[in-house]
């Protein structure tokens, strides 16, 4: 879970990077120059093969979280609905489910993508860098509740499994 942890850190500066694409004025910084992955010492071999698999993976990502959240706000519906649709209730349940786990598969089969182009080293120094990242997460008195953010969801709305 930490592997997966890291890379969705990652993940919204991996996004802008490729779409805007890397050094571009005015444009976003490539994802390596975030604080939590530059200092890897890629090399251009490496950074070539990682933008080809985050574009590989991107719009499916993004598909599958879209859906995501959109099973999770019709879930919240069905829960602050005066009546309870039971039969609703369990197909929005049944399609948040698969969603969750749509997105789940995508974000681990690219970050094992990832995994094989970094070396170890550089590998361990991401997860490092993730856990100061994410104080409190993984240590006693860490995260807490549901999604990926801990705590109760919101009382007005729901909380999107991936941010």
């Amino acid at each position: 879970m930490k592997h997966l942890l890291a890379i969705l850190l990652l993940f919204p500066a991996i996004l802008p990077a490729q779409r805007g694409g890397p050094g571009g004025p005015g444009g976003p910084i490539a994802w390596w120059e975030n604080p939590v992955a530059s200092g890897l010492n890629l090399t251009e071999n490496q950074r070539t093969r990682i933008n080809k698999i985050v574009a590989d993976h991107r719009d499916r990502i993004v598909a599958a979280r879209i859906d995501a959240e959109s099973a999770e706000r019709e879930l919240e519906a069905v829960y602050n609905s005066e009546v309870v649709d039971w039969a609703r209730g369990s197909f929005a349940i049944d399609r948040l489910v698969k969603a969750r786990g749509e997105v789940t598969k995508d974000i681990s089969e690219m970050t094992l993508r990832l995994r094989k182009v970094l070396t170890l080293e550089q590998w361990r120094t991401l997860l490092a860098r993730q856990e100061d990242a994410r104080p409190g997460e993984g240590r006693e008195g860490g995260r807490e509740g549901i999604g990926r953010r801990g705590g109760r969801p919101p009382a007005s709305g729901s909380q999107p499994f991936f941010h």
